[in-house]
């Protein structure tokens, strides 16, 4: 699991019933808290990634999965490299004890967001591959979907799911 800085937000968990929706989860139960609400998009999200995992890659591996948010959905330019993003894939690639090729990450997170652009940031899954050096591949997953992560102004963001695995 990633170490992430945490900032506080205010939102209303029935805000999230389009993510709901476009995730194949239907309606927001009763009760259900806005923490409840980003545990079950991420749990679908990792669900998403392993089901979809593409089956010319190595076999997926459900201990190096993790999620985040990334906002605002404004600040997610096509090709751009956010530093939350880096910072995310950096920490993950440590814990799991994968190599962490600085240029490999930044080439990712520019995926990543030319990938959510490119699906207008409704939501979705995508994949990709990574050559480091002449003996290592790096496969890698994302799922994604947008929806408010602050209530008052509303800000969209980016809820994510990632998984990454290196063959010899």
């Amino acid at each position: 699991m990633a170490k992430v800085n945490v900032t506080n937000i205010t939102v209303n968990v029935n805000e999230f019933q389009t993510a709901y929706t476009n995730c194949g989860l239907g309606t927001i139960p009763a009760g259900t808290t806005v923490s409840g609400a980003v545990a079950a998009l991420d749990s679908k999200l990792k669900k998403d990634i392993s089901t979809e995992w593409p089956s010319a890659f190595p076999t997926y591996a459900s201990y190096q999965e993790d999620s985040a948010i990334m906002a605002p959905w404004k600040d997610n330019i096509g090709g751009s490299i956010p530093k939350c993003v880096v910072d995310a894939i950096t920490q993950d690639f440590d814990s799991w004890d994968l190599p962490v090729d600085v240029a490999t990450i930044k080439n990712m997170a520019k995926q990543i967001t030319q990938e959510v652009a490119n699906n207008g940031g409704s939501t979705g899954t995508f994949f990709g591959k990574s050559q480091l050096g002449g003996a290592a591949t790096l496969y890698w997953g994302v799922g994604f979907a947008t929806a408010p992560v602050v209530n008052s102004p509303e800000e969209i963001g980016i809820i994510y799911a990632f998984s990454a695995l290196v063959d010899y």
